[in-house]
Order: structure tokens, then sequence, then C-alpha cells
């Protein structure tokens, strides 16, 4: 975590403040909010004062679990998380390697001016422009997914915004923007300015015949948006070819989304597939911290 722990951050929340007990409530209803704050406390006790190895294994994690989905495209796409304590600066993955080729040993360490603080490889350009825009302009913001998804892709080239038909798609109710152009590789700086408008305080941004940023002060829910944000893809351009498409309620998305897209389930769940990606890339162990 960055400066606070998941208990305290969640306390702003929908989900955490719904589910603080209360004796006003039902014998049931009782036992089903203590459980929920009791899974909070779990994920805070473990998240509290990560080092950095910590911090960088994961994000290695997140770059196999995206090659491991089948969302990354060659060496295009990066993921950047903010170096706790050094607000200026972020890890971001080094130019020229695979999603599954990334260690924490290779990845790099870069300030907002481009310069390499750490590492052995230059930094992706157009990847440097997406991230640090965006950890610039968006202090909530430590953890930055970006790719070039094949679903991803074929869904951005509609210009569309994602509709609510499904429960996973409530993940993005009012929660997500489209930036409806696209002038090449973005490496100009107004390019970058223009994205960060569309993104606003978002949590996800369709970027027209590129591909999809989330954004995060999780690493485990950028990554864990990015996946349910393929799936979305998945179920609207399905339902699109269909004559009559019911959408979810507004108050029932809304609610929905409070439910399955808050920090405590997306780490659960992004642990999950940390265990799957090991299993897939047994060379990560090598890296493991003992502290998980």
């Amino acid at each position: 975590m960055h400066n606070k722990s998941l208990l305290n951050q969640l306390k702003s929340t929908d989900i955490l403040e719904e589910s603080m007990p209360t004796k006003k409530e039902g014998k049931a209803q009782l036992a089903i909010d203590e459980a929920k704050w009791h899974t909070a406390q779990v994920l805070a006790e473990k998240k509290a004062n990560r080092s950095a190895n910590v911090m960088k294994y994961l994000l290695a994690v997140t770059y196999r679990i995206m090659a491991m989905e089948g969302l990354d495209e060659g060496i295009s796409g990066h993921i950047s998380l903010r170096v706790p304590g050094e607000p200026d600066a972020f890890w971001v993955n080094p130019f020229g390697m695979l999603f599954e080729e990334v260690t924490p040993e290779n990845i790099i360490k870069v300030n907002e001016e481009g310069k390499v603080l750490e590492g052995d490889h230059p930094v992706n350009v157009a990847g440097f422009c997406i991230h640090a825009a965006i950890h610039q302009a968006r202090k909530d913001v430590h953890a930055v997914v970006h790719t070039h998804s094949p679903l991803g892709v074929v869904f951005s080239a509609t210009g569309k915004r994602l509709v609510s038909i499904d429960q996973n798609s409530c993940m993005f109710f009012e929660d997500h923007g489209v930036y409806n152009e696209y002038n090449g590789p973005v490496t100009e700086e107004e390019d970058a300015s223009k994205m960060i408008t569309a993104l606003s305080d978002n949590h996800t941004l369709i970027l027209k015949n590129h591909g999809t940023i989330t954004a995060a002060e999780e690493i485990e829910t950028a990554a864990m948006l990015m996946i349910a944000a393929e799936r979305a893809y998945h179920v609207n351009l399905q339902a699109s070819g269909q004559n009559k498409m019911i959408e979810v309620r507004p108050e029932v998305a809304r609610k929905t989304k409070s439910w399955i897209a808050n920090p405590i389930g997306l780490s659960i769940e992004f642990e999950a597939y940390m265990r799957k990606a090991e299993r897939v890339y047994p060379d990560l162990l090598n890296y493991k911290p003992s502290e998980l």
C-alpha cells in the first residue's frame, strides 16, 4: 500500500461503510456484515507496510497475468507502479521485452522527466508519455495498466461506451471514459493531455483504435479491472448483434459496482491469479519475497 492501510482506504467506500456491523440490523444481516468487516481487516493486516521488493514482485506478476490471459501484444503495452515514498518516480517495464519476460530484477525506475533512475534498459517513449501524464495528473493513482488486448482493440474501434448488461460490465458503470481520437503512438504531450481529460476521475479509459487503460491506487485493482474490461468487451460485442438488449437498472448497476469492483474483492481475485501465474511461470518463484 502507499502511505495508508487498505482498511483506512476502504473507510471511504460504500462497501466498507455498508459492511460496518450495527445493532439495528437483523441477526442474519449482522453476520454477513461481520464477515465482510473481518475480510477487510485481514487484508489490511496482510498489506500493511509492504516492502519495495514485494511491490516490485506484484508488478512483475501483473505483467505475467496479462500475458497468461492473452492481453499482451508483443513488446507493446506497459504497466507502471508509483514508487512508495517517491511520488515523482515509477517502476515500468523495460523497452523491448515481452510481458512474460518481465521480472522484479529487470523492471526500471523512471522519473517524471523520463530519466531512468534504476535499471539497464531504456524506457518505452510512448509508455512514458502515457504513464507519466497519468501519474502527474492523478495523485490518487499509483498503478496504471495499458494493453492492446484483442477484444479491447475491437471494441475501441466502435467508439462506444460499455453497456451494463451483466454483473461484470457493471464494474464500469459511471466509471469509464472514451478517448475518441487516434493519432498513432502517444509520443506528444498534447495527445497525452487529451487522454488525461478523457480519463477524468474514472478508473478506466477506452482508447479508440488503440486499447485500454485502467488506473487505480492498488496494482491489484488496476490489474483485475483490465481483465474485467476484456470480459465486458466480449459480452458487449456478443450482445450488440441481438435485437433486444436489457440493461441493468442504474441503481442496481451502481450497487453492483460497489460490491464487486472494490479493492477488497479485487485483491482477493488478484491473489488467485497470482497463484495461477506462478504455476504457469514457475521462474517467478525465484523472485518471490519471503513476506509473501
